[in-house]
């Protein structure tokens, strides 16, 4: 009488993880002192009878198993190494055939096709708990491929994290280890928008309600962003940031952006219809020029700087709840398929008094005019 203990098995599916296998085993008879005579034979047949399998393109796998006996029976214990392979129906060579011992005392899968082997390997004593958890651990850790690709996911991953805060061709130049990243862009339009009323609705909601509905606009701003070629910068409180022709120069950067921010009025209003709050959006734009570059170094963010930007973000503040405010640089920049009217001067601190223009529509749109 004896008992029978698993220690885990090995799918193998190329030579790759024979060869890990051959190491694994290597590593356990060796732990266990198996009888000298016995090891480099038996890793030898085994690694035949793998290579065979694999040779054929079955589905082969190790089982592996520990047989004490009990002390009264005065047998040895043995280490069984189990060979099994579905799909193959050829016979096993004579010179494995002869040597390899068919399961016995094992539950088979795949009795029917025959090819499930035993190789026992005598051991000098029976292995103590410590020994056991010992082979498990070795015998089912992750073999070199499978750390690769486990190694492969995690670049993988780490890299799409970097791709929702940067910009593509900028995660590129970080792996690069360029250093300092920044660029110069002789024109380039940006965009602010805010949320006016959010304050007050906010003081009212639960958190988890002013995190969904803000949440819920931004979302629909980012994928409006994407669709327009258009790149987020950040969001700060309940504003937004964007800039188009940026890091990629674009002729046709105010186009793009004056789209998006239609698209974004009219989104926003639809989602706060759905979402049953009252609350305006007010939209800012300006061209011109701008330097972008990467910051930080635990947390990366890539960021715009400029007398451009700070226009921008004053078209915004000083627009009307509702609208669209873009300066006179931008109007100039849009082709004639946009409909806007004339706000007048606009003062802006620093700046003294500027022309401002509203975006109200493109041709084609409904209930669009202006001048």
């Amino acid at each position: 009488m004896s008992t029978l203990i698993p220690l885990g098995a090995v799918e193998l599916g190329h030579s790759g993880a024979l060869e890990d296998t051959r190491a694994k085993m290597l590593r356990i008879l060796g732990m266990l002192e198996a009888r000298e005579t016995q090891l480099i034979p038996s890793l030898a047949l085994l690694s035949d009878a793998l290579r065979w399998f694999l040779h054929w393109q079955a589905d082969a796998s190790i089982e592996l198993y520990l047989q004490c006996p009990e002390p009264s029976d005065g047998q040895t214990p043995k280490l069984l190494v189990r060979l099994i392979a579905d799909g193959l129906e050829l016979p096993l060579p004579d010179h494995l055939r002869q040597v390899i011992l068919h399961t016995t005392g094992i539950s088979s899968r795949n009795r029917s096709i025959g090819h499930d082997y035993i190789i026992p390997l005598t051991l000098w004593q029976t292995p103590n708990q410590a020994q056991i958890d010992q082979i498990q651990a070795i015998f089912n850790e992750p073999s070199r491929d499978e750390l690769f690709n486990a190694l492969e996911q995690e670049k993988a991953k780490a890299e799409s994290l970097l791709l929702n805060i940067l910009p593509q061709g900028i995660v590129e130049r970080i792996k690069s280890e360029e250093g300092t990243i920044y660029d110069y862009h002789p024109c380039a339009t940006i965009l602010f928008t805010d949320m006016v009323g959010f304050t007050e609705i906010a003081s009212h909601l639960d958190a988890h309600r002013v995190v969904s509905l803000i949440d819920h606009i931004f979302r629909r701003f980012d994928d409006l962003c994407d669709q327009h070629g258009v790149e987020k910068i950040k969001t700060i409180g309940d504003s937004y940031m964007a800039v188009a022709g940026v890091p990629i120069a674009v002729d046709n950067h105010a186009e793009r952006m004056a789209d998006l921010a239609l698209d974004m009025l009219a989104t926003h209003n639809r989602v706060v219809q759905e979402e049953g709050v009252s609350m305006d959006l007010r939209i800012g734009i300006h061209s011109g020029p701008v330097v972008a570059g990467v910051i930080g170094h635990r947390k990366y963010a890539y960021d715009l700087w400029g007398d451009t930007v700070n226009v921008a973000s004053r078209m915004e503040s000083t627009g009307v709840p509702g609208e669209i405010q873009i300066s006179v640089t931008t109007r100039q920049l849009l082709p004639p398929r946009f409909r806007c009217d004339i706000r007048g001067n606009v003062a802006l601190k620093g700046h003294g008094s500027i022309e401002a223009f509203l975006l109200r529509g493109r041709d084609g749109d409904p209930g669009a005019s202006g001048a």
